[in-house]
């Protein structure tokens, strides 16, 4: 399995599993789908890119991926809570992920906007991972 999509299955489940996330969305709203969702809020996961993260090639990859915060309040605040609570569950350093020997994790940064229709609100959490298949 590829350190992407081991990644992928792990922070959907991590996030479906813990208790600050599932109170502001219902586990049944976490899911890896494209496209703006039905139910509010939602989390989904966004864009994912794989690259070599040394110059040997010596099995460890670098894992960039989004989580993207759906909310349809009239504010950002609903968002930014939500993403603190994606934050506190998938938190900086070493994550246990079946599939991978290691991995280390980090926030690569966090953006909130609206969306043009000025209805939802989108949060989203980068993440950067170094893992070794």
């Amino acid at each position: 399995m590829s350190a992407e999509l081991a990644l992928q299955r792990h922070v959907v489940a991590a996030l479906r599993a813990a208790p600050g996330v599932t109170s502001l969305v219902p586990a049944t709203n976490i899911a890896d789908e494209h496209g703006r969702p039905e139910r509010f809020p939602a989390i989904r996961l966004g864009e994912s890119a794989s690259f070599p993260a040394d110059l040997d090639e010596s099995f460890h990859d670098l894992v960039s991926f989004d989580v993207v915060v759906w909310s349809a309040s009239t504010g950002t605040g609903e968002a930014k809570l939500i993403a603190a609570a994606i934050r506190a569950a998938l938190p900086v350093g070493v994550w246990r992920v079946p599939g991978l020997r290691r991995c280390r994790a980090k926030i690569a940064g966090q953006h909130v906007t609206r969306d043009a229709a000025k209805d939802t609100v989108r949060a989203v959490v980068a993440f950067d991972v170094v893992a070794q298949s």
